[in-house]
């Protein structure tokens, strides 16, 4: 989960990896241990996902809808 990284839950891919694996990442409050999970617009809600590493690390990605 390479999204993980980007934000910075975690300080490297690997470290995004073993928590996958282990059972501490989390997409909307829903446990996640396959890496290769692909993070697409059926996730969302309310145009945000809410991350979460651990107990206590979490992290909110907001997308803003485009003005056209």
């Amino acid at each position: 989960m390479e999204l993980c990284y980007e934000v910075g839950l975690v300080t490297s891919r690997s470290e995004a990896r073993r928590l996958i694996q282990q059972g501490g990442a989390y997409i909307n409050e829903k446990q996640y241990k396959v890496i290769d999970t692909v993070i697409d617009a059926n996730l969302l809600e309310e145009n945000a996902l809410l991350l979460r590493a651990g107990k206590k690390r979490y992290h909110r990605v907001v997308l803003e809808k485009s003005m056209e």
